[in-house]
């Protein structure tokens, strides 16, 4: 037998749940991080999922090799190709046998050029980026402390009831830009060559 309080505290709208509007208006950071748990929370749910894709394309790809093995007949080249291959990008190689000076030829070779030429611009952006990477962490590292000190003077000049708040986002962006500062230290100090 219920006494009914239960359904009372379940309608009673001066009672504040998790899930009120005031709740959220008030701690508005909290979004920042159920946002970062809910994308990783994602990305762990659907890595099994591509997981068994991928297995299921290979288990077909077998399959098909042991009918032809079966039959004994050599599988088709595209079919060894698909299945030594891995997921990466990449020129297709031309096929066996087609002349160079042909139309089809020259396009091949061309696809294959500007493959090339875009393979020499992606290498050339990661060794800048490495270059300038000590200076990407240490902007990260300014920022962060720019943005602490920008919360701190906040909550000394709010109210009592924000002050708090900014307090806590304060310690929080001042413990990221420590933690920045030691990674740009790091970066700038230890260089790993390949």
């Amino acid at each position: 037998m219920s006494d009914g309080w239960h359904i009372h505290l379940a309608i009673d709208p001066t009672v504040e749940s998790a899930f009120s509007v005031g709740f959220w208006e008030s701690h508005w950071w909290l979004l920042l991080i159920v946002a970062w748990m809910a994308m990783w929370l994602v990305g762990v749910l659907m890595r099994p999922w591509s997981d068994y894709l991928r297995y299921r394309e290979r288990r077909e790809l077998m399959e098909t090799v042991k009918s032809y093995a079966a039959q004994g007949k050599e599988p088709p080249a595209e079919v060894l190709d698909a299945l030594s291959r891995r997921r990466s990008w990449g020129p297709v190689p031309p096929p066996p046998g087609l002349d160079p000076t042909s139309p089809a030829g020259a396009r091949v070779n061309s696809r294959m050029d500007r493959w090339e030429e875009r393979q020499a611009r992606r290498q050339e952006r990661w060794e800048r980026r490495r270059r300038m990477d000590p200076l990407r962490r240490w902007n990260g590292a300014i920022f962060l402390g720019a943005l602490c000190g920008g919360f701190y003077f906040a909550s000394t000049r709010a109210g009592p009831d924000a002050a708090s708040t900014f307090v806590i986002v304060a310690i929080i962006t001042g413990a990221l830009a420590l933690a920045a500062t030691i990674s740009a230290l790091v970066g700038s100090f230890i260089r790993y060559d390949d």
